[in-house]
């Protein structure tokens, strides 16, 4: 609690929706996989780079998110506040949504709060602790 108030950590909070979302992008990849292997099929192949591709872009950029980076925090909130125009916008117009799209749209809404949240932008405002490029006088060698 901070002067009475329930701290949220919203920083946090984006970093486990973050671990989450890379599951995810894991899991399609071995999915993927497994349709190849059980189709003998190459064309699957081309999603399971997609995803591992997805995954490692993604852990990237959540381990920037994680280390202060504040170009990280404006590409997360780019990226989700894309996701969520486009859902919402995809729905607007009449298209089929279906539950996982109902999911994902929910998933970029809740990252965004979390992104847009003041504690969030008090993590990427942090400076970062640096080594000392000389050692301390005094210190044993």
């Amino acid at each position: 609690m901070v002067e009475g108030r329930v701290h949220v950590q919203a920083a946090r909070w984006v970093v486990v929706i973050g671990r989450v979302t890379t599951a995810l992008f894991l899991w399609g990849a071995i999915g993927a996989v497994l349709v190849a292997w059980a189709s003998w099929s190459p064309g699957p192949l081309l999603l399971t780079l997609l995803y591992a591709g997805l995954a490692t872009g993604w852990h990237a950029l959540l381990t920037a998110f994680d280390r202060h980076g504040r170009g990280a925090w404006a590409v997360l909130v780019l990226w989700s506040a894309t996701g969520s125009v486009v859902r919402l916008g995809g729905w607007l117009l009449g298209a089929d949504v279906g539950v996982l799209g109902v999911a994902g749209g929910l998933l970029n809404v809740v990252l965004l709060g979390s992104l847009l949240h003041r504690d969030s932008r008090e993590w990427v405002a942090r400076p970062v602790a640096r080594r000392a490029a000389e050692p301390v006088a005094g210190a044993r060698r």
